[in-house]
């Protein structure tokens, strides 16, 4: 078929702005893949941290911990509390029927002593007995004293804060979770909406280059070139809404949502700088940290045990003493007659005479107090690490966005040229296809890293142990 110049300049006209009016005003009625269409739930952050709070597993089970100290510690408390136990006894001796019955009423006091009071009663045959018992035992070294009778209690107390503070570092860690989950898709989603320009933008290119074509204004190579490059797009626009949809996925799970059930999330893009300095970043993160509490506690922890370790060198002697009042031989219960009693005093040991064992234990627990020491000052440094990392990684993020934004708009100002000059026949489409990629690469390097800096400021909150107080206030 052959044009004549009127028709091909109506060609060139209409494709031309079909090319200008795509991108503008059809890109943008694609909903990106993994948008919620129709009912679903729509969250904000704050909302997603909230739930994660509320639903997520690994929270769950650091609870579940906590609170199994927490019963843990109410049993060592128990030790101190007057315990009855109970003793009934029945059988025949020589066929003769043997029967007792009696309670021991128990109390241990913190210092060490211990007092036990037991009645009794019984009949064999057909006499009657009864029996008061009033004992005392008292640890003379190794076992005196509040410090070592406590040991239990200040444990359990230990272990309760040591659950309590990783149920804080885990809450820490989920709301990063939750926070690096969400911004992800919000990365995501813009990529997505990225390559949806691009394939559509493509496709004109490619519908151009095979009107010019069609009417010697351009070249075969144009137009494989075009197809190429749109295929390509097609291709990262696939890939993208995979990983639209597994980010998805990833944030239901710490959400503890059903993964068929359909979200939308919202959270905001503000690129506000950081207004707090270095040296008053370490200064707060030295206030706040909870991994410096606990490096701290574990220190005083282990102080207080290696001075156990040596008390327990001493050795272990006890004296005992007991009164018992009792009467036998009685015609019936109602006859109750204790006329009869007996005192005994003695001392006891049941430690080995060298004590070896608790010498190397003290040994060994001086070491443990080292460790502890040394584990202060690596929490320290690691602490002042992760400052430093944080604060030097937002100002990279902000020069990385800066030079984003130039590149944006050196590539739109090649693209124009580049446009100008192949619609006009002066190049090939190359300059143009060449400008559109490099506008799309920097378009989602801006957009990451833009997500990189938002991210990048909870995570300095994290390093400055201010997180989970703070989530969702203004940044620092």
């Amino acid at each position: 078929m052959v044009y004549s110049k009127l028709q091909k300049q109506t060609i060139i006209f209409w494709v031309l702005f079909l090319t200008a009016w795509l991108p503008a005003g059809f890109v943008f009625q694609i909903r990106p893949a993994g948008a919620v269409a129709g009912p679903g739930l729509e969250l904000s952050l704050e909302q997603c941290i909230q739930l994660a709070l509320a639903q997520n597993r690994s929270l769950r089970l650091s609870q579940n911990s906590l609170s199994v100290r927490e019963k843990s510690l109410e049993a060592a408390q128990t030790a101190f509390d007057v315990l009855y136990y109970p003793a009934v006894g029945a059988g025949t001796i020589d066929g003769e029927k043997d029967v007792s019955a009696g309670i021991t009423a128990r109390k241990r006091f913190t210092l060490g002593p211990e007092l036990s009071v037991s009645p009794r009663a019984g009949t064999f045959v057909d006499n009657y007995s009864a029996e008061m018992g009033i004992s005392l035992d008292i640890p003379l070294f190794r076992n005196f004293g509040k410090d070592i009778n406590l040991d239990p209690i200040r444990s359990g107390q230990f272990a309760l804060r040591s659950a309590d503070r990783s149920l804080y570092l885990a809450q820490a860690s989920t709301i990063m979770s939750v926070i690096s989950a969400v911004y992800r898709i919000i990365d995501q989603n813009k990529r997505v909406q990225i390559n949806q320009e691009q394939v559509q933008r493509f496709k004109a290119y490619a519908a151009l280059a095979d009107a010019k074509e069609r009417v010697n204004l351009a070249s075969p190579i144009d137009v494989y070139r075009s197809l190429i490059r749109l295929r390509d797009a097609e291709n990262r626009l696939s890939v993208s809404r995979e990983a639209l949809d597994e980010a998805y996925d990833n944030l239901k799970i710490i959400l503890a949502l059903p993964v068929d059930r359909k979200i939308s999330v919202q959270a905001p893009l503000d690129l506000e700088p950081v207004k707090i300095n270095l040296e008053a970043a370490i200064e707060t993160a030295m206030e706040n940290r909870i991994e410096l509490a606990q490096s701290r506690d574990a220190h005083q922890e282990s102080l207080r045990r290696a001075s156990l370790s040596k008390q327990r060198i001493l050795p272990d002697i006890r004296l005992r003493m007991g009164y018992n009042r009792y009467g036998r031989d009685m015609d019936s219960m109602g006859d109750l007659n204790l006329s009869e009693d007996t005192w005994r005093i003695m001392l006891t040991s049941s430690s080995d005479l060298m004590r070896t064992t608790e010498k190397i234990n003290y040994q060994q627990s001086l070491y443990e107090v080292e460790n502890a020491r040394l584990n202060i000052q690596s929490s320290r440094d690691e602490i002042q690490k992760q400052v430093r990392r944080e604060m030097t990684a937002l100002e990279k993020a902000l020069d990385r966005i800066r030079t984003s934004e130039k590149q944006i708009h050196e590539a739109r100002g090649k693209r124009s040229l580049a446009e100008i000059k192949f619609n006009h026949g002066l190049a090939d489409n190359f300059d143009v296809i060449e400008a559109e990629t490099e506008l799309q690469q920097a378009q989602i390097n801006l957009v990451a890293t833009q997500v990189d800096y938002i991210v990048g400021r909870y995570r300095l909150r994290s390093a400055l142990g201010t997180l989970v107080e703070s989530t969702g206030s203004h940044m620092p």
